[in-house]
């Protein structure tokens, strides 16, 4: 028997009506055909079979009316469950068949927060923020900040701790109103500095100012310069440092709250001036 490798040919054994029984053998085309049936029972299999290999087995989920799907067919495969598929370029497959309706295939350049723009830029067509309208927001820089004229940007935090609109200005009273200076070291004892940051100014004004010379002063933190050799200084006549002929230059800017300052006059005019405050400008943080 060659089958199921190949179809067998059963015309060989079978012979003709006048042949005899013994030649071709009776008995071997009998054989032959119950060998045949008995593959052809194997292949088929029997009803609800569990032979992974038969065709009922293969074939037992296709309902009466249907037929199998084939490998390479064209067919319309309805209700179906496929576990891991791996789907390579298919065709015919839209957005709202694997469950993305409502998502739209936007580049993000035309993407906005208040709904898709398909063509054009988004930034040319959604409009600027306003008080009362809503739209797209710029950021402003420090330097936009310090400026202080823009009225249509916003302002980020780390930006406006980086401005001059976070510089606070303490006034430290070292003499009062009607006491002449003299030069002094420590002139009013130790003044504790009340919150953190860095220093960006220092000056000094006078109550009465002094004429003839120059007066000099001098600003320590814990005993200690935080200036160069250029100190703050008030020319002759004048009540302000702001108008000096040489500006202070800090070595020190880093200060801490509770910091210890004290303060020193180390030179006066020769009509000395009366009071004297020193003001520190510092960047909180």
């Amino acid at each position: 028997m060659a089958y199921p490798a190949t179809l067998d040919d059963l015309d060989a054994t079978r012979g003709s009506a006048s042949d005899t029984l013994a030649n071709p053998d009776h008995s071997t085309h009998h054989s032959n055909e119950d060998a045949i049936i008995e593959a052809l029972q194997t292949k088929v299999g029997a009803d609800s079979s569990a032979v992974t290999s038969s065709h009922d087995y293969k074939l037992g989920s296709v309902a009466d009316g249907d037929k199998a799907s084939s490998l390479t067919g064209t067919e319309t495969l309805t209700n179906k469950t496929l576990s891991s598929p791996t789907i390579n370029t298919p065709s015919g497959l839209v957005k709202g068949d694997v469950g993305l309706g409502n998502v739209d295939n936007v580049a993000d350049a035309n993407q906005t927060a208040l709904g898709t723009v398909t063509t054009g830029n988004a930034d040319a067509i959604v409009t600027n923020s306003s008080k009362i309208a809503k739209g797209k927001v710029e950021l402003a820089t420090t330097a936009e900040i310090d400026t202080g004229t823009d009225s249509t940007r916003a302002i980020p935090v780390d930006q406006y701790v980086a401005s001059d609109r976070n510089v606070r200005y303490v006034d430290w009273r070292v003499l009062d109103k009607g006491t002449a200076q003299l030069v002094i070291t420590n002139v009013a004892g130790d003044f504790e500095f009340p919150f953190t940051g860095t220093v960006v100014s220092i000056g000094a004004y006078v109550d009465t100012a002094g004429t003839t010379g120059t007066a000099t002063y001098d600003v320590n933190l814990a005993g200690t310069t935080i200036m160069t050799t250029n100190k703050i200084t008030i020319d002759t006549g004048e009540k302000s440092s702001r108008t000096a002929a040489t500006a202070p230059a800090l070595t020190t800017t880093a200060i801490t709250a509770g910091d210890i300052l004290t303060a020193d006059v180390d030179a006066i005019h020769t009509t000395p001036a009366s009071g004297l405050v020193i003001r520190i400008g510092v960047r909180q943080t």
